[in-house]
């Protein structure tokens, strides 16, 4: 899944879906990574598909991991249409916290983050697994 291994183990093996979405079930969140070229429809489709792996394995917390994806270069309409989108997608599927981790070029606008968080969703983008997790995994038994 990228970058240094994380403490503990994963309750469950790699397991590979669609569109270029792998993932790794951990004891407190699902790890989704996405491969492959980037395109906006394409994008929105990982981001289904990791959000349902999620709920559909009773997690609540989930771990983008984009920094494999080539070209990753959406415009502000598309990072518009993925804040809206997947704010959406994850309130309905009852996710408490999603973290994104990518390159600094490609976070390097986090416009989609603000406007998921602008329409209640927790999230929060970071260049460092460490990080990601820490925020992620924080407050577990407060949500």
């Amino acid at each position: 899944m990228g970058g240094e291994p994380q403490p503990g183990s994963p309750a469950g093996g790699p397991e590979d879906l669609a569109e270029g979405v792998g993932i790794l079930l951990w004891d407190h969140h699902l790890e989704a990574s996405y491969t492959g070229d980037f395109e906006v429809e394409r994008f929105k489709r990982q981001m289904l598909l990791s959000v349902r792996a999620a709920a559909d394995r009773g997690r609540s917390r989930l771990l983008v991991d984009v920094q494999s994806l080539r070209g990753y270069t959406p415009t502000t309409t598309d990072r518009y249409e993925f804040g809206a989108f997947g704010a959406k997608i994850s309130q309905e599927a009852g996710l408490s916290r999603v973290a994104i981790l990518g390159t600094r070029e490609q976070l390097k606008d986090t416009f989609a983050s603000t406007v998921a968080r602008n329409r209640g969703l927790f999230i929060q983008s970071f260049t460092d697994r460490g990080n990601a997790l820490a925020w992620l995994l924080g407050e577990l038994e407060n949500g």
